[in-house]
């Protein structure tokens, strides 16, 4: 099920370093330097949703993906982004387009067609 939006924590993990949970999930970054003047205890935010690609963009994403070689779209997705991806349509936009630039950029093309 897709929610509108996403429940994001911030905090620091037992080693004092930041950390983000975005629903559930560990998610890589850097904070501000201005988070440092926060205080060291647990802030929650929700955020806004970006609009997602959906199925008809995903689907031609899938077709570009592939004749380019690559057989596990998600797979690569998510080492792109450094977070789960569980399918090309739950993407938005920006990823997606992150997401074929670097399949483009890998075999040294450049991109023409949105995802």
């Amino acid at each position: 099920m897709i929610r509108a939006a996403q429940l994001v924590t911030l905090g620091w993990d037992h080693d004092g370093n930041p950390s983000k949970i975005v629903d559930d999930e560990n998610m890589k970054w850097r904070p501000p330097t201005c988070w440092a003047a926060l205080p060291t205890s647990r802030k929650e935010v929700i955020l806004p949703t970006p609009a997602l690609i959906g199925n008809p963009t995903a689907h031609q994403g899938h077709r570009t993906l592939g004749r380019l070689g690559d057989r596990s779209h998600s797979a690569l997705a998510s080492e792109v982004l450094g977070r789960t991806v569980t399918g090309l349509a739950a993407l938005a936009a920006e990823d997606a387009a992150t997401v074929r630039s670097y399949a483009f950029g890998q075999l040294g093309l450049e991109t023409e067609v949105a995802v």
